[in-house]
C-alpha cells in the first residue's frame, strides 16, 4: 500500500515537472529558446491593399485595425485581415490614424493640413483645418477630445465637435508625435529632439532633452511613464516627472514607432525592419522580422500587435506571451492537460498569475 502511494506521488511529481517545463518558455530568461520551435508570437494576417507606404496604424477593442498611407487613404481592416472600407477624402499623404476603443470613430492626420473624424462606416463627420501646414500625428482620449501635431510646430486640442480648445507652441521644430493619458496630460515628440509633457489646459509641465536626434514617436502607460522613439536609434523610458529610467539601443537604425500594452510592455519598430518587444525594464523579449522594408508605425490592442511599413503592408502579430485572450481580454486558462502515468490518469489546470509578470 505504501509502495503504491509512493509510486503515485512520484508519478504526479514527474507529470508536474513535464507540464510545467512546457510552459517555462513564458519566463523572460528562456524566451530566446522556446521548446519544440514554439515562438511567443506569430503572424495572424497581412494586408496588402495599400498602394504606397503605410505611415500609421491603430486598433480598437473589437479586433479591427486601421491604417493610414501615403496613397492618401485610411483603411479599416477586420479581424480576419479583410478590408471593410477605404476612406478617400484626403488630398495628400495620410500620416497618422487613431481610433476610439469601441471603434465608433476614427481620426486621421494628413499632409493636406487637415484632421478628419470618420464614423464606423467610413463616412466623414468633420474636418479640422486649424494647422498651418502638414499634420503628422493624431490621438484621442476617453472623452473623444482629439490631439494633433504638425509641421507648424504646434500641438492642438480639438473637442468632439471639431472645435479647437487650445494650441501649444513650445516646440521649435516640426512636431511628429502625440499621445494622451487617462487624465488628459498630453505628450509630444519633435524634430527639436525633445519630448514635452503638457497638461490638460495646454501648459508645459516638463521637457525631456536627452535624445540626440528627432523624436519620432511617443506612447504613455497607465501610470504615466512615457516611451519615446528617436532617429538616434533608441527607445527611452521617461518617468512621470520627466526623468529617464532607461535607454534601449537594440535597433540599428531610426526608431519610427512605439506602443505600450496594458501590462507596461513596449513594442518598437524601426527603419531596420524589425518589430521588438521589451520588458518594462528595457530588456528585449522577442524580435519579429516579417516586414521587407522600414516599419513606420505600431499599435497594440487585445493581445495583438499591428505594424505598417514601407513594404505597403499592414501586419497583425499575435503576442502569445500575453496573459490575455486576444479577443476578450480574459486571462487564458491552460486547462485539462491530461496524461496517464503508470495507469493513473491526471487532469491538471493552470491559470496565469494576476501579477502581470508574463506581460
Amino acid at each position: 500500500m505504501k509502495i503504491s502511494i509512493l509510486k503515485k506521488i512520484q508519478s504526479t511529481l514527474a507529470l508536474v515537472a513535464i507540464v510545467l517545463s512546457s510552459f517555462l518558455w513564458y519566463a523572460p530568461s528562456v524566451w530566446a529558446e522556446p521548446p519544440n520551435g514554439i515562438l511567443p508570437f506569430y503572424e495572424v494576417w497581412s494586408f496588402a491593399g495599400h498602394e504606397h507606404n503605410v505611415a500609421g496604424v491603430a486598433a480598437d477593442s473589437l479586433g479591427n485595425a486601421y491604417s493610414a498611407s501615403w496613397d492618401s487613404t485610411v483603411r479599416k481592416i477586420n479581424s480576419s485581415g479583410t478590408q471593410v472600407w477605404s476612406f478617400t477624402g484626403h488630398s495628400n499623404d495620410v500620416r497618422a490614424v487613431a481610433a476610439e476603443s469601441d471603434g465608433s470613430f476614427v481620426y486621421s492626420a494628413s499632409f493636406d493640413g487637415t484632421v478628419r473624424k470618420i464614423d464606423s462606416n467610413g463616412n466623414e463627420v468633420w474636418r479640422f483645418s486649424g494647422h498651418e501646414g502638414p499634420v503628422n500625428a493624431v490621438a484621442v482620449d476617453g472623452s473623444s477630445n482629439v490631439y494633433s501635431a504638425g509641421n507648424d510646430n504646434t500641438v492642438r486640442k480639438i473637442d468632439s465637435s471639431g472645435n479647437q480648445l487650445w494650441s501649444f507652441t513650445g516646440h521649435s521644430d516640426n512636431v511628429l508625435a502625440v499621445a494622451v493619458d487617462s487624465t488628459g496630460n498630453v505628450y509630444s515628440g519633435s524634430s527639436d529632439d525633445t519630448v514635452r509633457k503638457i497638461n490638460s489646459s495646454g501648459s508645459q509641465l516638463w521637457s525631456f532633452t536627452s535624445h540626440t536626434d528627432t523624436v519620432t514617436s511617443v506612447a504613455v502607460d497607465s501610470t504615466g511613464n512615457v516611451y519615446s522613439g528617436s532617429s538616434d536609434d533608441t527607445v527611452r523610458k521617461i518617468n512621470s516627472s520627466g526623468t529617464q529610467a532607461w535607454s534601449d539601443g537594440e535597433h540599428t537604425s531610426d526608431v519610427r514607432g512605439v506602443a505600450v500594452n496594458n501590462n507596461g510592455y513596449i513594442y518598437s519598430v524601426s527603419v531596420d525592419s524589425s518589430l521588438r518587444k521589451l520588458t518594462f525594464d528595457g530588456e528585449e523579449i522577442w524580435v519579429f522580422n516579417g516586414h521587407e522594408d522600414s516599419i513606420n508605425a505600431v499599435a497594440f490592442a487585445e493581445g495583438n500587435v499591428y505594424s505598417g511599413g514601407n513594404d505597403n503592408i499592414v501586419r497583425n502579430v499575435a503576442d502569445v506571451s500575453q496573459p490575455f485572450n486576444s479577443l476578450s481580454n480574459r486571462r487564458l486558462s491552460m486547462s485539462s492537460s491530461e496524461a496517464s502515468v503508470e495507469g493513473v490518469e491526471y487532469t491538471m489546470s493552470f491559470n496565469y498569475p494576476d501579477s502581470g509578470n508574463f506581460g
